[in-house]
C-alpha cells in the first residue's frame, strides 16, 4: 500500500499535462493524508520485524512461567 501511494506522490508530483492545476494539487494533499497516518500506524510494526525471533523463543522457553515472575531469562 505504501509503495502503491509513493508512486502516485512521485507521478503527481511530475511536470506534465495539467501542470500546477488545482485538480493536481488536491489529489497531491489527498493522497498525502492517506500516507501519513498509514507510515505512523505501519512504523512501530517495521520497526519490531528483527526482533521477532528474539520474542518468539523467549515465548516459547518461558511459557511454563507466569509473566510476572518471569524477569529472569529462562534456562534450557
Amino acid at each position: 500500500m505504501l509503495l502503491c501511494l509513493l508512486g502516485l506522490v512521485w507521478v503527481l508530483r511530475q511536470s506534465g499535462p495539467g501542470r500546477g492545476s488545482a485538480l493536481k494539487r488536491r489529489a497531491l494533499k489527498n493522497v498525502v493524508a492517506v500516507m501519513v497516518p498509514a507510515v505512523v500506524a505501519y512504523s512501530p510494526l517495521v520497526a519490531l520485524v528483527p526482533y521477532v525471533s528474539l520474542i518468539g523463543s523467549s515465548v516459547s522457553c518461558c511459557s511454563s512461567q507466569t509473566w510476572a515472575s518471569s524477569s529472569a531469562p529462562c534456562s534450557t
